[in-house]
C-alpha cells in the first residue's frame, strides 16, 4: 500500500497500525505494547491522503471515515507533530497548497456590489432563499438519520423504550420525528468553523493573536462561505459536557439491565462554571439557548458511532436522553 509506505518514511519515533479499508493492517514507525490504531473506513482515502493529507485527514475524521482507537485525535495530532513538525508533508500537498492559497487571494476581495450578490444569492426569496436553510437541514437532519443508522448497523443495537437514568424514553425513532427540523434549519450565517471543540483551540500568550483555530472544516453542507453559528456553539456546548482527557481514563459508567439504562461520567469542576457562563453570554446576546441544547444532544449522536465501546454507549445514551428532555422542555 502506496499510504502505508509514505507514512513510514515520516513515522520514525514511536507509532501506530494502519487499518485500511480492505480491514489489512500496517505497521507504522515503532508502536508500543499497545499501539493506536488509525482505521480507513473509505477506499477513496488511500490516495487523497497520500496526494493532500492535511485537506482530506480532518475532512474524513469529522464525516467518521477514519477512526482512531486505543488512542484519542489529540494523541494523533502529538504523534504527527513529533515526527512531521509543521512543514509540508510532500511535494504535492505543498503545490496543492500554493495553489489553493493563490486562488482564495484572487477571489476573496468582497466589494460592495459583490456583496449584494451574494446577499441576493442566499436570501432573495424569488432566487434562493432556500439554500442556507436546505444545507442546514441537510447538515443537521440528513446526518442525523444516516449516523444514527450506522450506530445501530456497527453496535448491532435495537432501537426501543427504555428507561435511561431512571426516565422512561420513547424509541429514538420517535424521538426524532418530534423533533421541528425547520427550527433547527433556521440557523444564523457567520464566519463558521465546523469542528469549534476545545482539541481545534491553540492559546497564545500574543496579545494580537490569542488564539488559533485548527482543523476547519472544508463546508457546510455544500456551502463554501459560511456556516450556522449555531453549530459552533453546540460544539464547544459538548466540550464544555464531556471531557476528552477524563474519557480517556475511563472516568464513566454504562450499565445495561432489560429495558433500563444508567450512566455517569464525571465533569470538571472548570468546565461545568464555563458551562454556565456561556449560557449566560448566549442569552445576553439574543441567541436561542434551547437551540443550543438541541444540537448539542444532536452531535452526542452523530458522533456515538464514531467512538469505541463503551464509550459509544454513553455518548449515545446522552443524547437521547438529552434531546428528549429538551423536546419535553420547550415552551
Amino acid at each position: 500500500m502506496q499510504l502505508a509506505r509514505f507514512l513510514n518514511k515520516i513515522f520514525k519515533k514511536d507509532g501506530f497500525i494502519l487499518v485500511d479499508a480492505n480491514s489489512k493492517e500496517y505497521i507504522i514507525g515503532e508502536p508500543g505494547e499497545k499501539p493506536m490504531k488509525l482505521k480507513i473506513l473509505n477506499k477513496n482515502l488511500h490516495y487523497k491522503l497520500l496526494f493532500h493529507p492535511d485537506l482530506y485527514f480532518g475532512e474524513a475524521y469529522t464525516d467518521g471515515e477514519i477512526v482512531i482507537e486505543n488512542g484519542s485525535l489529540t494523541d494523533f495530532l502529538d504523534l504527527a507533530l513529533m515526527n512531521i513538525g509543521r512543514g509540508e508533508l510532500n511535494f504535492f500537498s505543498y503545490l496543492m497548497n500554493r495553489l489553493r492559497g493563490s486562488y482564495r487571494y484572487l477571489t476573496n476581495f468582497n466589494f460592495i456590489k459583490k456583496s449584494k450578490m451574494n446577499v441576493s444569492h442566499h436570501y432573495d426569496i424569488k432566487d434562493d432563499l432556500y439554500d442556507f436553510h436546505r444545507s442546514t437541514m441537510l447538515f443537521y437532519k440528513e446526518k442525523t438519520y444516516e449516523r444514527v443508522q450506522k450506530y445501530f448497523d456497527r453496535f448491532e443495537h435495537i432501537d426501543c423504550e427504555e428507561n435511561i437514568n431512571g426516565i422512561f424514553t420513547p424509541k429514538l425513532a420517535d424521538i426524532l420525528n418530534d423533533v421541528d427540523w425547520d427550527y433547527l434549519a433556521e440557523g444564523e450565517a457567520y464566519r463558521f468553523h465546523g469542528d469549534l471543540h476545545f482539541e481545534n483551540i491553540l492559546i497564545s500568550t500574543s496579545d494580537d493573536k490569542p488564539f488559533t483555530l485548527l482543523d476547519w472544516r472544508q463546508d457546510y453542507g455544500g456551502i463554501l462561505e459560511y456556516g450556522d453559528i449555531y453549530y459552533d456553539f453546540a460544539k464547544l456546548n459538548h466540550g464544555f459536557i464531556i471531557c476528552h482527557e477524563l474519557i480517556n481514563n475511563n472516568l464513566f459508567k454504562v450499565n445495561h439491565e432489560p429495558g433500563s439504562i444508567n450512566f455517569e461520567f464525571l465533569r470538571k469542576n472548570n468546565l461545568v462554571e464555563c458551562e454556565a457562563y456561556f449560557k449566560d453570554y448566549i442569552e445576553k446576546n439574543n441567541f436561542d439557548y434551547n437551540k443550543v441544547e438541541m444540537l448539542t444532544s444532536l452531535i452526542f449522536l452523530n458522533i456515538a458511532a464514531l467512538h469505541h465501546y463503551p464509550y459509544s454507549s454513553l455518548l449515545f445514551y446522552l443524547g437521547k436522553i438529552s434531546l428528549f428532555n429538551c423536546l419535553n422542555s420547550k415552551p
